[in-house]
């Protein structure tokens, strides 16, 4: 029998099994592989800044595990713990960064909030993204026309289905497709068979551009996408349909052609802040000396940004029950919640730096109209200050997810448009993700939003040179990876693109052009992550991370579900140490092949094909025996 080492056993999560709360009290519960060396375990909390050591209690089973347990009070919404490990010879300290002699910062410990109201429908969730002009055109007749307007020295031109796009800075922000309201209104059944039951809506609000990233009206439908009561009868029909919306919210700066700043003058009666120096709506935007020299995103003249400084603003965007997102959240729209643009840069510029507050105000008045929306930002960088429970919900989940997976499965990284060839082994990967979830709430990593590509990046099949395993290694991580998977419209036919018009090109509808073995592996993929409770609301545990070799666990209560990966051109033996989850012998079946997978000694061991993908599993049965 194999010497288990029980430092590779410590395990605790945010389940239930783990943390149980009630009357002002938290039982924390840490288990590891029964060993001799382990005398005294305590749990580090901090409840007035200075630490204070709880005892924990061994109850000794009979099996693979021992349990510890202790109980603290609770007299704020927000806990902070860790775990001091006395032993025979050592003194070790465990947090989210896993097993330590060094004293770690307190962002890595565990967390618990008491009143973190993330909606329960969010693990539920298959999201899908549209991008509404180019998804499907229910209704030509609402159809721009050529020539319709001119805005930034560009005539709208209306292009044909299918047709390839133009380069967005050779007026390809002025090509319109059709896709519509009606179109996606038409194509629920096609949602629904795929399992989809969410949908991310790129912007739909009045916009004289085909992305609408630069808003002229918050409250109004762009009448070439629909209509305010269209939009109304689409979010009911959805929901009958048992599938929720969230829209794009372009709250860090509007477009010049918006009624507040009217720039571009397609409000004659108005003024505008740009216009008149004693315009109401002038604190809205940040003017410096000259008349053009104002705030913009990126300056980005174009897109003037938005001055969180004013409290009329706030009253207008967030803040007040008539607000934009009170809005769209009641009667009769009942939008889900928010995928909020450029998170990292609202209430930030210059010296102002108001954007905590400004999180914290927009998340109470968004949970006060709807207790369960979705208040999810992007953020490109590091969103770990928003993601503490006070704020966000979650982030488009971008460096503790997406980027590093690319860079491991293509060893490419994108630096100034161009890819560039890079190392960027299994251990990076992990280093790379545990750095960005390492400082997360267990609740917040559930609500991740995890994606391969979207409307801004490369699509995911074109990165991996369409090769069919290698894809198939992104979508396995997607979807056992912990929070919630989203795809981009079109990824499940095997749509193509690298170039950021290339992949905003028309929804292909022609079931012969398809890549039937991508859209198959989607629906099993989607089915067995509706179908598991661990894959939607479990713990997470690496078990290895060496020579392209990746696996880890998904746990929750009494089941187990193991991922591993071959990242490698060429065969490998490969040897699971399932023990670390308690794991020592039984039988398992493998999710794609349905081959069963013997554990014996507590390791898997098999021969993996080049870039072959695992997933193991063996539903109800116990995990760690419940003391």
């Amino acid at each position: 029998m194999t010497d288990f080492d029980w430092k590779k056993t410590l395990y605790t999560d945010g389940t239930e099994k783990f943390l149980k709360y009630s009357d002002n009290k938290l039982q924390i519960k840490l288990v590891v592989h029964k060993n001799e060396d382990i005398e005294e375990v305590y749990v580090r909390t901090s409840p007035d800044g200075e630490q204070k050591l709880t005892e924990m209690k061994r109850n000794r089973r009979e099996g693979f595990f021992d349990h510890y347990t202790g109980k603290i009070d609770v007299k704020c919404d927000f806990i902070n713990y860790r775990f001091l490990i006395f032993t025979k010879n050592d003194i070790l300290w465990f947090s989210q960064k896993g097993l330590s002699r060094a004293v770690l910062p307190d962002i890595t410990d565990f967390k618990f909030i008491r009143n973190f109201n993330r909606p329960e429908w969010i693990t539920e969730s298959i999201f899908y993204q549209i991008f509404p002009d180019r998804f499907c055109d229910g209704n030509s007749s609402t159809n721009v026309k050529y020539g319709e307007y001119t805005y930034c020295g560009k005539n709208t031109k209306a292009c044909k289905w299918g047709e390839d796009p133009k380069d967005y800075h050779h007026g390809g922000h002025m090509d319109f497709f059709g896709g519509d309201l009606a179109g996606i209104k038409e194509k629920i059944p096609y949602l629904k068979e795929l399992g989809i039951n969410a949908l991310y809506l790129n912007p739909v609000f009045l916009s004289p551009s085909n992305h609408k990233y630069d808003t002229q009206d918050y409250k109004l439908i762009d009448p070439h996408t629909g209509t305010n009561e269209e939009f109304a009868e689409l979010v009911s029909l959805l929901h009958e349909n048992g599938i929720k919306i969230i829209l794009d919210g372009v709250f860090n700066h509007t477009g010049i052609s918006h009624y507040w700043f009217n720039k571009a003058g397609f409000y004659p009666d108005n003024t505008g802040a740009y216009n008149d120096t004693s315009s109401p709506y002038r604190e809205y935007f940040t003017f410096y000396d000259k008349k053009d020299d104002y705030h913009a995103w990126l300056g980005v003249k174009t897109l003037p940004k938005l001055n969180y400084k004013s409290e009329r603003l706030r009253d207008e965007i967030y803040k007040s029950s008539s607000s934009v997102m009170n809005f769209w959240m009641k009667s009769p729209y009942n939008i889900d919640g928010w995928r909020l643009d450029v998170a990292n840069m609202v209430g930030r510029q210059d010296d102002y730096q108001g954007f905590r507050d400004i999180y914290r105000e927009m998340r109470k008045s968004c949970k006060d109209t709807k207790s369960d929306s979705y208040i999810m930002g992007e953020h490109f960088f590091d969103p770990s200050e928003l993601l503490q429970g006070d704020m966000l919900d979650g982030t488009m989940n971008y460096q503790g997810f997406l980027f590093p997976v690319l860079k491991w499965i293509t060893k490419k990284e994108r630096f100034k448009k161009e890819f560039r060839q890079i190392k960027f082994t299994s251990k990076d990967l992990w280093q790379n993700i545990e750095n960005f979830t390492s400082i997360l709430p267990f609740d917040v990593k559930l609500s991740m939003f995890n994606l391969l590509d979207c409307h801004d990046l490369p699509r995911f099949y074109s990165l991996v040179g369409e090769d069919f395993n290698k894809f198939k290694i992104g979508l396995v991580l997607l979807f056992t990876w912990p929070g919630v998977p989203c795809i981009y419209y079109g990824d499940e036919t095997g749509m193509k693109g690298i170039k950021e018009y290339e992949v905003r090109k028309c929804m292909e509808w022609n079931e012969n052009l398809w890549a039937n073995d991508i859209m198959t592996l989607y629906k099993k993929l989607i089915k067995l992550r509706k179908s598991s409770s661990v894959l939607k609301k479990g713990g997470f545990k690496i078990l290895h991370k060496e020579d392209e070799i990746f696996s880890y666990a998904r746990i929750s209560g009494d089941s187990v579900i193991f991922v591993v990966i071959n990242n490698n051109n060429e065969k490998k033996s490969v040897k699971i140490p399932m023990w670390q989850v308690g794991k020592t012998e039984g039988t398992y079946k493998e999710f794609f092949s349905e081959e069963i997978c013997q554990i014996e000694e507590g390791f898997l061991q098999r021969e993996m094909e080049p870039y072959q993908s695992l997933v193991v599993s063996r539903e109800q049965e116990p995990f760690y025996e419940t003391p």
